[in-house]
Order: structure tokens, then sequence, then C-alpha cells
């Protein structure tokens, strides 16, 4: 559970001129990740680099998502 104390400091960090870096920093790997091949020596290997592709790219995304949401619910 995350206190009302942290959701504003959350909140402080994403409204903060640094946070536009951060976000370039965030959207640099995103981009790096997407453009990566997954094409691997086998049908296995190859959908496992993809699903693990995916997924890094869907955590990114998540984290920061939450991070709005939890900013939105600071008191």
């Amino acid at each position: 559970m995350i206190s009302n104390t942290e959701k504003i400091q959350i909140k402080q960090i994403l409204q903060a001129p640094q946070w536009d870096a951060i976000m370039n920093v965030i959207n640099l790997r995103l981009l790096q990740i997407r453009e990566e091949s997954t094409l691997r020596d086998s049908e296995w290997e190859t959908l496992k680099a993809t699903c693990l592709k995916d997924g890094r790219i869907e955590g990114l995304n998540l984290l920061v998502q939450d991070l709005y949401r939890i900013a939105q619910e600071s008191k």
C-alpha cells in the first residue's frame, strides 16, 4: 500500500521539469527494445524472445501508467 505522502511525492516528481528527462530515457529505451530483432535459431526461441520483448515494453508502459494513476489518487 502506498501512503498518501508517497502519492504526493510521486505527483511532485511527475510535475517536475526533470520528469521530462526521465520520460525521454524511457521512450528511447522503448524504441531500442522495439527495434531489437526477435529472430532466433528455432521457432521456440523466436517465440520466447518475442514474448520477452513484449513483456519488457508492457512493463515499462505499466510502470508509467501506474505512476500517473497513483499521482491522481493523491489528496
